[in-house]
C-alpha cells in the first residue's frame, strides 16, 4: 500500500512540472498587440478637412508605453518592391486579414523605421525598438510607430 501512494505522489509532481521549463522561451512576455488594441476610435467632424475623422482616444495603459522598448511580434507589409525593408508597416496579423486590406481595425498596425534592413517574409517576425504613441495622428497616419528597430531571434 505504502508503495502505491508512493507511486501515485511522484506521478502527481511529474505531471505538474512544466515539461519545458529547461528550454529558451523566445516568445515575448507582454502581449503589446493586445495592450495597444485598448484605443477607442471616437468620429469628430474637422472644420479644416470639412469632413467626418475618427480620432482616437488611448488608454492610459497605452499612454504609458510611449517611449518604452517593446519586443513586438508581427507580419511586415513592405511598402517597397525590395526584399529588404528599413522602412515597413508590421502588422499582428497576415496581411489577407490586415487593416489595410481585411477587417483588422487600426490599432493592430505600426509604422516601422529599422536601422538595419529586414528581410521581408509571409511569416512573424519579433522586433525590439523603441514605441512610440501617435496621440494627435494626422489624417492618413498609423496610431503607432516603432523606431530604431531590429530583428531577434
Amino acid at each position: 500500500m505504502k508503495n502505491i501512494i508512493a507511486t501515485l505522489v511522484t506521478a502527481l509532481v511529474l505531471i505538474n512540472v512544466p515539461t519545458n521549463s529547461f528550454a529558451q522561451d523566445n516568445t515575448p512576455k507582454t502581449d503589446y498587440w493586445q495592450i495597444l488594441s485598448l484605443v477607442m476610435m471616437q468620429r469628430t467632424f474637422d472644420t479644416d478637412l470639412g469632413m467626418d475623422i475618427e480620432k482616437p482616444r488611448f488608454s492610459k495603459k497605452v499612454k504609458a508605453l510611449s517611449g518604452e522598448t517593446i519586443i513586438i511580434e508581427g507580419y511586415i507589409l513592405p511598402l517597397n518592391a525590395s526584399r529588404d525593408q528599413k522602412y515597413f508597416i508590421l502588422s499582428a496579423v497576415p496581411y489577407n486579414q490586415c487593416f489595410f486590406c481585411g477587417g483588422a481595425g487600426p490599432e493592430s498596425v505600426m509604422e516601422v523605421f529599422s536601422n538595419q534592413p529586414v528581410k521581408a517574409s509571409k511569416t512573424k517576425v519579433k522586433l525590439k525598438g523603441k514605441l512610440r504613441v501617435n496621440l494627435t495622428p494626422t489624417v492618413g497616419q498609423v496610431l503607432y510607430t516603432l523606431t530604431d528597430a531590429q530583428v531577434i531571434d
